[in-house]
C-alpha cells in the first residue's frame, strides 16, 4: 500500500517519509492515550474530551455573539457547457447571522445536474466550510467539533448540493471550493459589517 501510494508521486522518498512520519506520529499518540487510560481511567479521558468540546463551544458561541446581526448574500456561477446540456448552473449562499446562531443557506442552488457531474453532499459541504470557519473564524479557539454548534446549514432537496447517491460526482471537490469561496465572501462582508476589516 505505501508503495503504491509513492508511485503516484512525482517525489516517492518524500511521499513515503510524510507517510511514515504520520504513522510514527499516531503511534505516539495512541501510546499516550492508552498510558492516560491506564493510570486515570477512561472515565477521565472522557470527560477531558467532553470539557474540550464544551469550551470550544462556548468560545465559538461568544464570538459569534460578538458579531453584526444580518443576512449576506453571494453567489456563484458554474458552466455545464460540453456535458450535452448547455447550462448555467448557479451556487446560492445566504448566511444569516442571528445572536449566538449563524444558518448558512444554499436556498437558491440549482437542481442536481443529471447530464454533468457538479453533484456533491451536503456533508462534505460542511467539511469544505469548516476549512474556512476553522482557519478564519475560529482560528483562535482550540480545534474541536464544538466550533460547529453556532452553525446551522440548509442544503435544498434536489440541489446539486444535496446528490442522489446515483448521481455522478467527480466534480463535487472543484463544485465545493466554488461555494465556499461564496461562503468565504459571505463572512468577509459580516466581518466588515462588524468592524473586523482586518481579519
Amino acid at each position: 500500500l505505501l508503495n503504491r501510494s509513492s508511485d503516484l508521486s512525482r517525489d516517492p522518498r518524500t511521499q513515503t517519509l510524510d507517510v511514515k512520519a504520520r504513522i510514527a506520529a499516531n503511534m505516539v499518540i495512541d501510546k499516550r492515550v492508552k498510558d492516560l487510560l491506564d493510570k486515570k481511567g477512561v472515565s477521565f479521558f472522557r470527560g477531558i474530551m467532553r470539557r474540550m468540546i464544551e469550551e470550544s463551544s462556548t468560545a465559538a458561541k461568544k464570538k459569534v455573539a460578538g458579531l453584526r446581526d444580518g443576512t449576506y448574500r453571494q453567489s456563484v456561477f458554474f458552466s455545464n457547457y460540453g456535458s450535452g446540456k448547455n447550462a448555467l448552473l448557479r451556487g446560492m449562499v445566504t448566511v444569516i447571522k442571528k445572536g449566538e446562531t449563524i444558518t448558512v443557506d444554499f436556498t437558491g442552488t440549482s437542481p442536481r445536474v443529471t447530464g454533468g457531474n457538479f453533484n456533491t453532499y451536503p456533508h462534505s459541504m460542511i467539511a469544505m466550510t469548516a476549512c474556512y470557519l476553522f482557519q478564519f473564524i475560529f482560528n483562535d479557539l482550540k480545534p474541536s467539533c464544538g466550533m460547529f454548534s453556532p452553525m446551522k446549514y440548509i442544503f435544498p432537496k434536489g440541489s446539486f448540493l444535496d446528490a442522489d447517491h446515483e448521481d455522478a460526482v467527480s466534480m463535487g471537490v472543484p463544485t465545493m471550493a466554488s461555494c465556499c469561496n461564496a461562503v468565504h465572501t459571505c463572512f468577509s462582508k459580516m466581518l466588515y459589517a462588524s468592524g473586523e476589516k482586518d481579519s
